[in-house]
């Protein structure tokens, strides 16, 4: 019942005239880029496991995040288990079985504009960089680029792109926006995530690693997704009145999103994925990920109209499974 009443509390605080965003773009936030929106840096880290009225009940900093910025309130993972959210929030192609798999990704879409657009996956306490076996906490179920076979086929190329949670410390230590990566996707260990802690202790681990990177400056061009990859194994709900993985805490966390705004649209991982190609203009990997069924959440941000507000590119297309040889060069290159 509590969680009941604290997920209505803060449906009910959805605005309906939206509050425009206060963050002036700079040039030297996005050096060089043409981008749909202001925002250059698009970062999706992934929680584990727990049902969305749960995390609003005992999670009082993602609460708080919720109420702050733009609350997806009616956000479905895809289905069961972790390893096809992870997929389709990078590809759009989903499997259960854990293996590797030939699948155009979020890593092409992004390398057919290099050196513009760039992305890095990164791993709390993954032991080696572009590891596939699991150890400790780590599990390489909840690191969907490793098991892509254009990432894992040039171990090079791989070892600079999938890397530790230092890996990013490293980068903003430097304070050069420019070093940062277009796209991110952080995956917290299974004990920082909730997948093996309760959600008291992975909500202390957000508040004090994401809390203070909302201070710095690169915050200013840059939305951050905070999402789980499903909820409880019980929770078989999905967006529409489907089945799917749970409905689950998803929020946009952003100078830009739109602020004390809770949506009332059904969403999915798919979902997820067209945001992250709308924002960056990289067009669609062809899984599933087009508009019409997979909408941008783009009812989550409040741009100013200043900047050009939030028009769709066009991008590039690849079609379902399609590797220009520009980007199958992976597999043999040097990086």
């Amino acid at each position: 019942m509590l969680s009941a009443v604290v997920l209505s509390g803060i449906a009910a605080g959805a605005v309906t005239a939206k509050t425009p965003a206060t963050a002036t773009p700079t040039t030297s936030d996005c050096p060089g880029l043409k981008l749909p929106t202001p925002i250059c840096h698009v970062y999706v880290l992934f929680m584990e496991n727990e049902n969305v009225g749960s995390v609003l009940a005992q999670g009082r900093y993602e609460a708080s995040l919720a109420k702050q910025y733009a609350f997806a309130a009616q956000y479905y993972s895809y289905k069961h288990y972790s390893f096809p959210n992870y997929l389709i929030a990078t590809s759009g192609k989903a499997t259960n079985y854990v293996h590797q798999l030939s699948a155009t990704n979020l890593g092409d879409l992004l390398d057919a504009h290099t050196p513009v657009l760039s992305w890095e996956a990164y791993m709390q306490t993954m032991p080696t960089a572009c590891d596939r076996n699991s150890s400790g906490s780590y599990l390489s179920a909840h690191n969907p680029f490793v098991w892509y076979n254009d990432v894992y086929g040039n171990q090079t190329f791989c070892k600079h792109h999938d890397v530790a949670f230092s890996s990013f410390t490293r980068a903003l230590a430097s304070e050069n926006p420019g070093l940062l990566p277009t796209y991110g996707l952080f995956s917290p260990n299974s004990t920082s995530d909730c997948e093996n802690s309760s959600i008291a202790h992975c909500d202390a681990f957000l508040k004090n690693w994401l809390g203070p990177l909302l201070t710095k400056p690169f915050f200013n061009s840059t939305v951050w997704f905070v999402t789980y990859d499903e909820g409880l194994d019980n929770s078989t709900l999905g967006a529409n009145g489907t089945e799917g993985g749970g409905h689950v805490y998803t929020t946009a966390v952003s100078p830009y999103a739109c602020k004390n705004y809770s949506s009332q649209v059904n969403y999915t991982d798919y979902s997820l994925l067209t945001t992250t190609e709308w924002l960056l203009g990289v067009g669609h990997t062809g899984y599933g990920d087009n508009y019409t069924s997979a909408p941008p959440m783009k009812e989550l941000f409040c741009f100013p109209s200043s900047s050009g507000g939030a028009s769709p590119s066009g991008g590039l297309a690849l079609g379902p499974g399609s590797l220009e040889p520009a980007l199958a060069r992976r597999l043999t290159a040097a990086y």
